[in-house]
């Protein structure tokens, strides 16, 4: 007969630690902020800490029932955790009341609980089931597809919801799926999505397109001298084509004036005829980043004008943009 095991007997004692040291310093810094010498007393559980020093002795008593629970059980229902935790996000946002610009709350009588948050869990959970069932399997595209979906589901439907901050924890998953042996180039691809994004947010698509083609175009450049010493001829000709299809896209609407969709066929026209210069040449390997530049460069173009115009609301957008620049600002002034 199978023994059944808790996780308690595998437990990472320092990460128990680290956690108890964030409960500590969270507390103590709820109470320094909200001390006033006249009323504040430690273990007045009616104000603001006191409420928090409660809710982690919760939180305590039920982490560690968690951690005696047999370790299948996690596993075993994973999946439905997950699919309630998705049917609990589209309840919030079709019913929750907008509050600060925000529907990520549910009120149940006079309590309210942000579902997000217990659904990072329940997403962490169901990631970890499902690349758990693919571990020594080829990385196809069917199950690299199901793993970014499961992560990106929930991810959407809270920045539907205009709660970034919950969204940005949820990104940092795609580390674990890195982690689990998938392609470095499709993590990365992954993050400049969310990258682009924020920035064409920030400060328009147009900035954002101009740094993505100056970046390939170095990076094409430098990779092209190997080609260009071997085989002088094709490798000018390659090199000549891709700037060409580049510097058509920067300038053929502000210097060329050229109509937008010309633009657009020309510049995928010489990428094309840049490809098929050199298409032969095995151990001239660009195309990969290449491709990442252009699938970014259309979301920065049609993606971002999409998601802003036709899936969020007005506000939403506006809520975003003071967010995202809320977090670079500071950024700015460091450097």
């Amino acid at each position: 007969m199978r023994e059944k095991k808790s996780i308690m007997q595998n437990i990472d004692q320092f990460a128990i630690g680290l956690y108890f040291a964030l409960l500590v310093i969270g507390l103590l810094t709820v109470f320094a902020v909200s001390y006033d010498p006249e009323t504040s007393r430690f273990f007045n559980f009616s104000q603001t800490h006191g409420k928090q020093m409660v809710w982690m002795f919760i939180s305590l008593i039920v982490g560690f029932s968690i951690l005696t629970f047999d370790s299948t059980f996690f596993t075993k229902f994973a999946m439905i955790f997950y699919a309630v935790t998705l049917g609990i996000f589209i309840l919030t946002f079709l019913v929750a009341v907008d509050i600060n610009g925000a529907r990520s709350w549910l009120q149940v009588g006079s309590f309210q609980f942000q579902p997000a948050e217990f659904g990072k869990t329940t997403t962490a959970l169901m990631l970890a089931k499902y690349m758990s069932m693919i571990t020594g399997q080829a990385r196809t595209f069917k199950n690299k597809l199901i793993a970014y979906l499961i992560l990106g589901v929930p991810m959407g439907i809270i920045v539907l919801q205009s709660d970034v901050g919950s969204a940005m924890v949820y990104g940092s998953l795609v580390f674990v799926i890195y982690r689990e042996g998938f392609p470095v180039y499709e993590v990365l691809f992954v993050l400049f999505i969310g990258l682009c994004f924020v920035f064409s947010m920030i400060f328009g698509g147009d900035p954002v397109a101009i740094t993505l083609s100056i970046a390939i175009l170095i990076y094409v450049g430098f990779s092209s001298l190997k080609l260009i010493r071997k085989e002088k001829v094709k490798g000018i000709a390659f090199l000549a084509t891709f700037v060409g299809a580049i510097l058509l896209f920067l300038l053929g609407g502000e210097v060329m004036s050229l109509n937008m969709y010309l633009i657009y066929a020309g510049t995928l026209g010489l990428l094309f005829a840049s490809w098929y210069l050199v298409r032969k040449i095995k151990y001239f390997k660009i195309w990969w980043p290449v491709v990442i530049y252009v699938a970014l460069l259309a979301f920065v173009i049609f993606g971002v004008k999409y998601i802003t115009t036709s899936l969020l609301e007005d506000y939403q957008v506006q809520r975003l943009k003071h967010y995202w620049a809320c977090l670079i600002m500071p950024m700015q002034n460091i450097m």
